[in-house]
């Protein structure tokens, strides 16, 4: 599969799952539906960074993300990998960088959340999960 392929791929997962038709995405952003086709099936062999700006915000998607992803930004390793593989990884890069856009409490409501995930599945000090 193509770096195109996986953009494009990547795009349509997006598009679907928000429940948006790739008529629909294609009319938002002034392209044509066959157009939109092309870049999620790869064929479409350069994207116009200005459509990845059209996208991002109806996508739900950071721009710098969508820049990475299309080629447009080094792909090089991240400064933190802590996820368990590439999935992981993007999964992890995607909640973090929505999360720089909130305060200090949503933060704490975060990090509580998570706290409280983590303690429900670590083992007790008898070594059975609780």
């Amino acid at each position: 599969m193509s770096s195109n392929e996986d953009f494009g791929s990547y795009l349509r997962k997006q598009r679907e799952s928000r429940g948006i038709s790739v008529n629909e995405i294609a009319r938002q952003v002034g392209i044509s539906g066959a157009e939109m086709s092309r870049v999620e099936r790869g064929v479409r062999q350069k994207i116009n960074p200005y459509l990845l700006r059209k996208l991002a915000p109806i996508l739900g998607v950071d721009i710098l993300r969508l820049m990475k992803r299309a080629g447009f930004l080094p792909s090089a390793t991240p400064m933190l990998h802590i996820g368990r593989d590439d999935a992981h990884q993007n999964r992890l890069e995607d909640l973090l960088t929505k999360a720089v856009r909130l305060d200090g409490t949503d933060l704490e409501q975060i990090e509580i959340l998570v706290d409280s995930m983590l303690a429900s599945t670590l083992p007790d000090d008898s070594g059975d999960e609780v």
